[in-house]
């Protein structure tokens, strides 16, 4: 499965509409662009691929169907606001279908609140999905970011952790204690 995703194809289960494989291509061209460039090893470019390539799986999936017993983490199906549950459905489905690489699974489940737990290919995971070029917001802001990658990451992924809980401030949403731990970790460590 993960061989197949990281050619571009999507699984079986896949719920991705027109405009999501676009997205989709988008997050692949930013994830193989910054591998190349850090000089990151083919095989595991190959995982870059293939996760960019499924964090959207079912994104355009009734993600109601799938509750509670399919998601991973299990408690995310309790606690998590139902838009983001479609990474850890995602991740719950690559489990069962036999995908074993933590990393992996933990860069699809979080790749919309993040992780304190995410690596390299995690958090570029993160970025690439939010810094997405067809996205239709903060257009200059995310393009100046972008421009800063991949060399400046922590710097990067600070802004970005800080815009997306900005966001969910203003509008008054659930700030995943995930997100908080996710920006404590980076905070940290940069």
């Amino acid at each position: 499965m993960e061989r197949a995703a990281s050619k571009g194809r999507l699984p079986d289960w896949a719920c991705c509409s027109p405009a999501r494989l676009e997205h989709v291509g988008r997050v692949r061209a930013l994830m193989a662009d910054w591998s190349r460039t850090l000089g990151v090893p083919p095989s595991d470019q190959a995982r870059w691929l293939a996760v960019a390539t499924l964090h959207d799986a079912l994104r355009d999936a009734d993600v109601e169907a799938l509750l509670p017993q399919e998601v991973y983490p299990a408690e995310a199906a309790r606690t998590w606001p139902r838009h983001l549950l479609h990474g850890p459905a995602c991740a719950h489905r690559l489990a069962r279908d036999g995908v074993d690489d933590q990393p992996l699974l933990r860069a699809v489940a979080y790749h919309t609140s993040g992780h304190p737990e995410l690596d390299e290919m995690g958090e570029y995971l993160y970025l690439a999905d939010f810094l997405d070029p067809g996205r239709d917001f903060m257009h200059e802001e995310r393009a100046r970011l972008r421009g800063r990658l991949p060399g400046e990451r922590e710097e990067v992924l600070l802004r970005v952790i800080d815009l997306r809980i900005r966001h969910l401030l203003h509008r008054r949403s659930t700030v995943l204690q995930e997100t908080v731990a996710f920006w404590n970790r980076v905070v940290r460590t940069g």
